[in-house]
């Protein structure tokens, strides 16, 4: 979809140290969570690159802090028309629960919020996979707003 109309894309991702990291000592604490921040940031500008091939205007940021509360204000900063989430979320159910981070995403963003199922989406084949057709989007309905 941004290909055909030639929208601009950032992956954005936002990081928040794990758990684990709060138990660890003195430099190794440094030390680890360098690099697992690194090699985060090496999987996201691999995507990235992944990306350009599909998407020339496709960039990526890496941020620190709570999900939501960046994915919201850098929608804001950039103006963003929609905010895709890809479902599952495992790699924050440890800081939040993912219906959570997607019940204040829809409930406050400026723009739609799209949330599309990992098994339609290709998480884990590669961004390439996207080229092909991915199915019928699925739309998350907060709570208390379903019939």
């Amino acid at each position: 979809m941004a290909r055909r109309l030639g929208a601009s894309v950032t992956l954005l991702h936002c990081y928040v140290a794990l758990p684990s990291f709060d138990f660890a000592a003195g430099h190794l604490a440094v030390a680890e969570l360098s690099l697992h921040r690194w090699r985060v940031r090496s999987r996201l500008y691999e995507l990235t690159g992944e990306a350009r091939q599909l998407l020339p205007k496709c960039s990526c940021r890496c941020l620190s802090g709570p999900p939501a509360a960046q994915i919201l204000r850098q929608s804001q900063r950039w103006l963003a028309d929609l905010i895709a989430v890809p479902l599952p979320l495992d790699l924050v159910r440890w800081c939040c629960l993912p219906e959570e981070l997607l019940d204040e995403l829809i409930r406050r963003a400026d723009c739609p919020v799209l949330c599309v199922p990992a098994s339609q989406g290709g998480v884990g084949r590669g961004i390439s996979h996207f080229s092909k057709h991915v199915g019928k989007p699925v739309g998350v309905v907060p709570k208390g707003l379903k019939d």
